[in-house]
Formats: C-alpha cells, sequence, structure tokens
C-alpha cells in the first residue's frame, strides 16, 4: 500500500510546504502536485522529491483555457480570475488518473483548491468512479466567489460526497490543523443578501450537513 497526497492547485508549492510541516506523518507520503501557471515552477526547486506536473487538473486530457491573473486567484472561470491573461494550458483527467496509477488499496489524501474548477472535477470523479479511492478530501469551496456555481449545485455535489462516504474538510496552506469539516454556509453565501435568501436551501442543507458529519462520525 502507498501513501498518497494529490495536491491540485498547487500555487507556489504552499500546500505542499504546509502538508510537510504538519501533517502527521507526512514523509510517509509521495507528493504529486499539479499546477496550470507554469510560472510557480521554480517554487518547487527545493521540493525536489515532490512530482509536479505543470497542468490543470480537469475532466479531460488535452487542453483547457485559462485565465492567469499570475495569482492564487487564476481560474477556468474569467469573472473569478478578474483581470487575466487568457492562455491555453494543458489538462489533466483527474478521475483517469487516478486509476491509472494507484490502487484502491492506496492511502490517497485529495487536496483541491482550484478556483471553482473543483465542482465539475468532483462531479466528473463521482460520474465516473474514482471517488471510491479517495480516502480523505481537502477542499476549498468557491461557490460564494463563482455567480456560474449555483447553491443547488453546490448542495448536490457535497450530498454526492455523503452517498460515497467522503466527507470534505477544510483546506488552505496557512491551516495547521486538518479536522475542520467544510460545510459551511458561508462557503455558499456570497453576501448579506445571500444569506437572507438561503431559507429556501436550509432543509436541504441542514440534510446534507447532519449526513456529512455521520460519515465523518463512522470514519
Amino acid at each position: 500500500m502507498r501513501r498518497i497526497f494529490i495536491d491540485g492547485g498547487a500555487h507556489k508549492a504552499t500546500s505542499v510546504q504546509n502538508f510537510k510541516t504538519n501533517y502527521p506523518d507526512a514523509e510517509k507520503y509521495e507528493i504529486f502536485s499539479f499546477e496550470g501557471n507554469s510560472g510557480f515552477r521554480k517554487h518547487f526547486d527545493e521540493h525536489p522529491d515532490v512530482k509536479l506536473e505543470v497542468a490543470l487538473v480537469w475532466t479531460k486530457d488535452g487542453e483547457q483555457t485559462f485565465f492567469n491573473a499570475q495569482n492564487e486567484s487564476s481560474s477556468v472561470y474569467k469573472a473569478k480570475a478578474g483581470v487575466a491573461k487568457k492562455v491555453t494550458v494543458k489538462s489533466i483527467d483527474l478521475d483517469n488518473y487516478i486509476k491509472q496509477n494507484f490502487d484502491k488499496q492506496d492511502e490517497i489524501i485529495l487536496k483541491l483548491d482550484i478556483e471553482g474548477a473543483e465542482y465539475e472535477v468532483l462531479e466528473h470523479m463521482i460520474k465516473n468512479g474514482s471517488i471510491e479511492y479517495v480516502n480523505k478530501l481537502f477542499i476549498e469551496w468557491h461557490c460564494a466567489k463563482v455567480q456560474e456555481i449555483s447553491v443547488k449545485r453546490h448542495l448536490s455535489l457535497l450530498s454526492g460526497l455523503a452517498d460515497n462516504n467522503i466527507a470534505p474538510y477544510c483546506w488552505s496552506y496557512t491551516r495547521t490543523k486538518f479536522d475542520d469539516l467544510a460545510i459551511h454556509i458561508r462557503d455558499i453565501a456570497r453576501n448579506n443578501n445571500d444569506l437572507a435568501n438561503f431559507k429556501k436551501h436550509e432543509s436541504t442543507y441542514n440534510e446534507v450537513v447532519a449526513r456529512l458529519k455521520e460519515v465523518e462520525a463512522s470514519a
């Protein structure tokens, strides 16, 4: 059995550094990092053990439009990236990548901080089965920051994770504890007006949160 840390949205190796410094037994994990901005490659020079691929984690192998803002806001979503250069970059079908490179017996930690693309990627993994390879999911959600992603879609994805006994945990490169479930309303609400309109989703939200807490408790 191998121990694997998949780092989706590697940025300037900040997640790698945090994982190595703070995650229990981090030295026992192989690290595979993916980053669409080739300008950040140099930050991995001090991590020669990390297998870095300059590519986006996505739903297909090939190429994908990417709005490169030269910072952590770069995204496949133009509005999310803000002032950015439209480029075409290599993309990796994460579902296929996991199936082709790892076994279900491996221990896989998946971290995604990919500025909105986590919805497409996780939906694709659930549909095609590679989510079954994942033992732990760390995520930074971007529903509250990407207008194209609806509350309904966010809650549907949370429900899909619960169906597969996966509880999402909060990720930040500054976080030193790794046990906070990523199930907060502020992941969804973009502003106070969104909070006021949240009532129509509240029962669905409470139901899926209860299910995810059960998943966490049974882990």
